[in-house]
Formats: C-alpha cells, sequence, structure tokens
C-alpha cells in the first residue's frame, strides 16, 4: 500500500504550519492514504532528532512529486523552506527536516539542512533526479554486504553543493 506519514513537532512547527503542511497532502489523490502525527508517535521512526519527517512507503522519489503535481510540490517546497528559514520560533528553531523514501526492502533518507539555505531549493530538486540511481547503488551495496560497511537497513544521505549531488552520510541499521 502506498502511503505518506507526515510526522511534526507540536513543539517546534506552528500549529498554522501544521495545517498548512496538512492540507497540501490532504490535497493528494492516486490512492495514496496520507497519515500525520507528532515525531514522538513516529513508532519505527522516533529515534531520528528532527522535528519534522515525510516519509513516502512503497513510492520513489518520482512517484511521490508526481503524487503532489507540479503546484503542490512548488506550494510544499516553498512552506518547508520558509520553516528552515523562519527565525521566530520558541527557545531553539528547526535546522534540517527529512524527505524519506521506503521500498524494495530500503529506505532511503534525504537530510535537508538549512546551512545550505541558499540551494535549498535546488537540494530538494535533486531529490528526484537523483533518486533512481542512489536507490540502485544502495541496493547493490547491500546485496554485496560490505564487511566495512556492515549490515544495514536504511542509507542518509545529505546534499554536497560541490559535487551537485546528494551522497551518502552513513547507513542505519533500522528502515524507519
Amino acid at each position: 500500500m502506498k502511503k505518506i506519514e507526515l510526522r511534526l513537532s507540536e513543539d517546534l512547527i506552528t500549529e498554522k504550519d501544521r495545517k498548512y503542511l496538512s492540507n497540501i497532502f490532504k490535497k493528494i489523490k492516486n490512492n495514496i492514504s496520507v497519515e500525520e502525527g507528532g515525531v514522538g508517535e513516529a513508532g519505527g521512526i522516533a529515534w531520528f532528532p528532527t522535528d519534522l519527517i515525510i516519509m513516502a512507503f512503497g513510492l520513489t522519489a518520482a512517484g511521490f512529486f508526481a503524487a503532489l503535481g507540479d503546484d503542490l510540490y512548488k506550494k510544499l517546497k516553498k512552506k518547508l523552506i520558509s520553516i528552515l528559514k523562519e527565525e521566530k520560533r520558541t527557545a531553539r528553531k528547526i535546522s534540517h527536516f527529512y524527505i524519506a523514501f521506503e521500498n524494495k526492502n530500503m529506505a532511503l533518507y534525504f537530510e535537508v539542512f538549512e546551512f545550505f539555505s541558499e540551494n535549498l531549493d535546488h537540494a530538494v530538486d535533486k531529490i528526484e533526479i537523483d533518486y533512481p540511481i542512489l536507490l540502485r547503488e544502495a541496493l547493490k551495496i547491500k546485496k554485496a554486504d560490505y564487511y566495512s560497511v556492515g549490515k544495514f537497513e536504511s542509507i542518509t544521505y545529505n546534499f554536497n553543493e560541490d559535487e551537485d549531488r546528494w551522497i551518502i552520510s552513513h547507513f542505519n541499521t533500522y528502515k524507519g
């Protein structure tokens, strides 16, 4: 079953922003269920030290962005970037979020950081472009069972501005 989970911190994401993001996902059709909740309710992904997680199950990046459509994708990206850049938060503010995809027994997490704020827009766009290659490479690495990598269920990627691509940050023993 294809589904999207939207996990938001009630402490750091304003109610107005939570409702806005929720409404974007409620407009998705294509037999994709959307679940919402707090990051603490995320069960297997509660270990993530973040306040905003978008997790797509059974969808590729292209499928996720296609389900959103161009208009909703632009609204989602604009809102996510504005949340990262917003200065008026509680004592601390959100510095990164994850967009993640789980399929083919592999989860790929894309960690989007505030500190590459000039290229946030481009970095999020590159998820869709780089995803097919990254998934193919991740499955090869997992199948090869390299001793130096160890057993893993998911991979976290960070955007490398110099190389203009998503690169492996670390291997994870959890899937999501």
